[in-house]
């Protein structure tokens, strides 16, 4: 069995972008996500620089954004 941490980090290193707007969408939808998780594994992906973290925090946000919007 994986841990929450290890799931994230294969999410992130599979799908990237796409899986941090889709995890951060879900997120924004209310469903009750460790997304601080997910943001450390993406700190680790800036940091090795798989990532930008200007996207990162664009992806981020615009997810979350559309996330509320859905649920609203």
């Amino acid at each position: 069995m994986t841990s929450i941490s290890q799931e994230a980090y294969g999410i992130l290193s599979s799908y990237g972008y796409l899986g941090l707007f889709a995890i951060m969408l879900a997120e924004g939808t209310g469903l009750p996500l460790p997304v601080q998780l997910v943001f450390v594994a993406a700190a680790y992906f800036i940091n090795i620089q798989r990532m930008s973290l200007v996207w990162v925090v664009v992806i981020c946000t615009f997810g979350n954004l559309v996330g509320n919007l859905l649920a609203y």
